[in-house]
């Protein structure tokens, strides 16, 4: 999951931003969770201003990378080696419909 929207990441992600592995980017963050073995739709601002989705054919960019602004990409709590978890329930029911 891609976040660029601040206010949508302080209401729905903060919660369950420490407990999976996510990434710091040039213009927000990405988070990563398990496949939830069912189709999941790449999507752009399809869940909410500032949310894309990365699912089956989709791909992301990670550290050590830069971003186009040059600014770069970096492991959220400098952890590489954190647990990808679950989705939450909110986010599955609408990437999977």
């Amino acid at each position: 999951l891609q976040v660029d929207s601040l206010s949508f990441h302080l209401v729905q992600i903060s919660p369950v931003r420490s407990a999976t592995l996510g990434v710091k980017t040039g213009d927000g963050s990405h988070l990563y969770f398990k496949h939830p073995d069912h189709v999941v739709r790449n999507s752009s601002k399809r869940l909410a201003p500032g949310l894309d989705v990365r699912g089956d054919g989709g791909y992301v960019v990670a550290p050590p990378s830069l971003h186009e602004n040059g600014e770069p990409y970096f492991w959220l709590g400098r952890d590489a080696a954190k647990p990808i978890t679950g989705a939450p329930e909110w986010l599955l029911e609408r990437v999977i419909a």
